[in-house]
């Protein structure tokens, strides 16, 4: 006699609504006033109303010929977009496309993964009942797909995943891919510094071979998304927030002008009455999407506004300042205080600004890590980096790293000696050797 076993397993199911709840958060303007167009257009319940923009936009940026942002957004695709197209002729089990369409929406500006797979595995439903290894294994598909690179956690990566794309479709070159490999995931920093003979004698190469593979890796791109705007006479940015100063508080106030004024439109909607048997589950259908929408921008700039107003609330002193004043704030700080999950505070502040009277920031700008100071307490890294620029600006003479770090620790603030170089090295400033030669 046979047993008949019956075995249950959760699938996931990212619905239509949650999928795009999920993509509005992390959308900039741009890309978000495209979606409101694209939807309006589909969907006759949507009646939108275009807002009169003001001169708000940033000095420093200019757009010589105003145009309406409505009309910006459609003269080029967005790389996610083009990604998504890319997914359609491809076959791919449902479960494991729907994860990688999760991860697209993730990528930064730039197409990398900044937030961990585990991180982004925390994001989604638990009854969805995800594993790591689909994360993984939806990650691996998304990184065979065009630009190479996409994907990619960090610079080591996007850099190996282009040269292992190139050895595929080159075996002769093979010992020079695998050796620009090894280099890249070893010893990326030697390369900075140029130390060549280093390079030479820790990989047993000879010093052509050596460069080479350098000179190979110099030719691969560092970002696998980089749009080239010094070319674009018309560029600027369009902030989502101002930052004003009201009785000597700082406060911060969403940008009215680029809220998507959407509404339900009453002729269709009083029609709902008259409908037909025949066309009553579509019409009720585009209803619920029209409502979903509007629900889902309101919650969007809610949920921005959330995370914005408290940034500028630990921050208050940056504004009256500068960054040598920052304190330490991370995203999961945001998160705990704010009670949501640090993917959602990820989410809000992708590709969103802000403008104050020092000028226009992205609201990552004001997270920062944090060292420990020798007297108890915290300090910013980027307080660290104003510190290191002010001094090298103020020296008499040139002041190596160590030096740097000497000054500091003796105003209680402990810093290695390496992490001097690499914040240095951040602000575009040369080594002590270099800076003594000019």
């Amino acid at each position: 006699m046979q047993d008949i076993t019956l075995n249950l397993t959760q699938r996931l199911t990212l619905t239509p609504q949650l999928k795009q709840s999920i993509e509005i958060l992390a959308l900039s303007h741009d890309d978000l006033q495209a979606l409101v167009q694209e939807q309006t257009e589909a969907n006759p319940f949507l009646e939108l109303t275009k807002p009169n923009f003001s001169d708000k936009l940033v000095a420093g940026y200019h757009d010589d010929n105003k145009e309406d942002i409505f009309n910006l957004t459609s003269a080029k695709e967005s790389y996610k977009q083009d990604l998504h197209k890319q997914l359609h002729i491809k076959k791919i089990d449902t479960r494991i496309l729907a994860i990688i369409q999760y991860l697209i929406e993730n990528l930064d500006d730039n197409g990398y993964l900044e937030e961990d797979l585990s991180e982004l595995l925390e994001g989604l439903p638990s009854s969805a009942n995800i594993s790591l290894k689909e994360m993984q294994q939806a990650l691996e598909i998304l990184q065979t797909l065009d630009p190479i690179g996409i994907g990619a956690r960090n610079t080591k990566e996007c850099l190996i995943l282009q040269i292992k794309y190139k050895m595929s479709a080159n075996k002769l070159k093979k010992d020079l891919y695998l050796l620009a490999i090894e280099i890249c995931a070893k010893f990326l920093d030697l390369v900075a510094k140029s130390q060549f003979n280093k390079l030479s004698k820790l990989l047993n190469k000879n010093i052509d071979e050596i460069t080479q593979a350098i000179k190979f890796i110099n030719t691969l791109n560092i970002y696998p998304v980089k749009e080239d705007v010094s070319q674009d006479s018309d560029y600027h940015i369009t902030p989502d927030f101002f930052v004003k100063n009201n009785n000597h508080e700082w406060i911060i106030e969403l940008n009215q002008d680029i809220m998507p004024k959407l509404s339900i439109n009453n002729v269709y909607a009083s029609s709902l009455n008259s409908l037909t048997a025949d066309s009553i589950d579509y019409i009720k259908q585009k209803m619920q999407e029209a409502n979903w929408l509007i629900k889902s921008l309101q919650q969007r700039f809610d949920t921005l506004l959330k995370v914005a107003t408290l940034i500028i609330r630990e921050q208050q002193s940056f504004f009256e300042h500068g960054s040598i004043t920052m304190r330490p704030l991370v995203m999961q700080e945001l998160a705990d205080n704010l009670g949501i999950h640090v993917s959602t505070v990820s989410r809000a502040l992708k590709s969103k600004y802000l403008q104050c009277p020092s000028g226009i920031y992205p609201l990552n700008y004001f997270l920062s890590s944090k060292l420990k100071t020798q007297v108890g307490g915290y300090i910013s890294s980027k307080t660290i980096i104003s510190c290191i620029e002010h001094i090298i600006k103020e020296e008499s003479k040139p002041l190596s790293d160590e030096q740097i770090a000497d000054y500091l620790k003796r105003q209680g603030i402990q810093v290695a000696r390496r992490t001097i170089a690499k914040y240095r090295s951040q602000l575009g400033l040369p080594c002590a050797h270099i800076r003594k030669q000019k």
